[in-house]
């Protein structure tokens, strides 16, 4: 058997993995952040990592020069309002599939069909989808963007809402059915609310990847319609150099937003994560 002291050395030795860990992932983060305030002098100055003469002038060429404001307009709008139709429509699908009648080798079948279209590379079918919206209309305009979010972050949605709304008990939904009030009602009033901390956890997921979202957002925007990944990516880099204050107010632009929703409803998070982790 290990000892006390045992014990309390590995423990010590976890907590020390656990530090160098964290350091390790944060430096990055941290560099980047700092990086958005330094002048742009002081970027390769190892003696003013942590202590320099702090400047928003980095943020104030952003946004006059660099259009920040629009593509952060952008981003928002086009998150937001996919984000939106993902979820209703998730939900309503999800609950279908968890408590509407129909066969368990059916209802296996559709919810594993779901969850498969997300292993498909949006690289895979980007020509395609070029082509289509070339032949009608939707290359380069804002409707032709949102639809490719919805239909690429659909399955999984759908797939983690079945999972939230086969954990509301059966009994309750029964019992709305049986006091005459109809499939959209027990919805509406008995499933959703019960499920309501599955559905914020899959609203953020969905809001983080269609946020961070680049392939599509590079091939079928104009440069007014552009994100904020893709605008970073392309207002960055001058003559094959990297403007590290620049994609340093880029990167704290992208992640706060991320950051200050998911604090808003980090008490939500949990519980619906760990909802629907047992699934018939």
């Amino acid at each position: 058997m290990i000892s006390n002291v045992g014990h309390k050395t590995i423990k010590f030795f976890r907590y020390v993995l656990l530090v160098i860990s964290t350091l390790i992932f944060i430096f990055p983060v941290l560099w980047m952040g700092l990086a958005a305030f330094k002048p742009i002098g002081q970027i390769y100055d190892n003696s003013k990592l942590f202590i320099f003469e702090g400047t928003i002038k980095n943020w104030v060429l952003a946004i006059q020069s660099d259009n920040l404001l629009l593509y952060l307009r952008n981003s928002f709008f086009f998150t937001m309002v996919s984000t939106i139709i993902v979820v209703i429509l998730s939900s309503f699908a999800g609950y279908a599939l968890a408590k509407l009648k129909m066969r368990t080798g059916t209802r296996k079948n559709l919810s594993f069909w779901f969850l498969s279209m997300r292993f498909l590379p949006p690289l895979a079918v980007l020509i395609p989808i070029f082509i289509l919206y070339k032949k009608t209309g939707l290359l380069y305009h804002p409707a032709g963007l949102i639809l490719a979010y919805v239909a690429f972050n659909l399955p999984l949605a759908i797939w983690l809402m079945e999972g939230f709304f086969y954990d509301v008990p059966k009994e309750l939904t029964e019992a709305s059915q049986i006091d005459g009030s109809s499939s959209f009602n027990t919805f509406l009033r008995i499933a959703l609310p019960l499920s309501t901390p599955g559905l914020i956890s899959t609203t953020i997921l969905t809001y983080i990847f269609i946020w961070n979202e680049f392939i599509f957002a590079t091939i079928l925007t104009t440069e007014s319609s552009r994100t904020l990944p893709v605008w970073a990516s392309f207002v960055t880099m001058s003559h094959f150099r990297v403007d590290w204050t620049l994609l340093g107010v880029v990167a704290i632009t992208m992640t706060i937003p991320v950051i200050i929703f998911s604090v808003l409803i980090q008490k939500y998070i949990v519980r619906g994560l760990t909802m629907g982790a047992i699934k018939g």
